[in-house]
């Protein structure tokens, strides 16, 4: 509540607030603390072979099967209807102008199914040389891996209520 104090002052007769924006960190300063010590990063896991393979190749499939997008003045139910039947896409789940970002997507999806094995080992993320776990995080692990014990089931002995 002291946060809300704060800013009365500069509340006008419309409720609104005018403030400067050097106030406004002045006193965000005040209420706001910074996180000592290290940040914790999470370590992103390698891109799948199949996102891989979708960076490189989401422009030229864009440009191959979609070129006439642009070209399609209105978008009515049948035109996206007709749109997704011409270009293979099945069924559309929404009759209105596609997203082309959907319509990128599940070509690459069509066309990744169709890959070969041998084709699509090309795409795999090569194991990178990331550091060992610290000792702390290890402990940490350990924790968790530990079994927890479970409870005793309680059997009421007695006659019928």
């Amino acid at each position: 509540m002291e946060a809300l104090e704060a800013f009365k002052s500069f509340k006008n007769a419309a409720g609104t607030y005018d403030i400067d924006e050097a106030s406004l960190k002045e006193i965000l300063s005040k209420f706001v603390t910074k996180s000592k010590g290290k940040s914790k990063e999470k370590t992103k896991r390698p891109p799948s072979a199949y996102m891989n393979w979708l960076n490189k190749n989401r422009q030229s499939i864009q440009e191959k099967y979609f070129e006439d997008y642009d070209g399609v003045e209105t978008w009515d139910e049948d035109t996206v209807a007709q749109y997704y039947k011409d270009k293979g896409l099945g069924e559309p789940k929404k009759l209105k102008k596609p997203n082309m970002c959907i319509l990128v997507s599940v070509k690459a999806g069509q066309l990744w199914k169709e890959l070969s094995d041998d084709e699509k080992e090309k795409y795999k993320s090569k194991p990178s040389a990331e550091p060992e776990p610290k000792e702390e995080d290890k402990e940490v692990k350990k924790a968790k891996d530990v079994p927890k014990k479970k409870a005793k089931k309680v059997v009421k002995k007695g006659g019928k209520k």
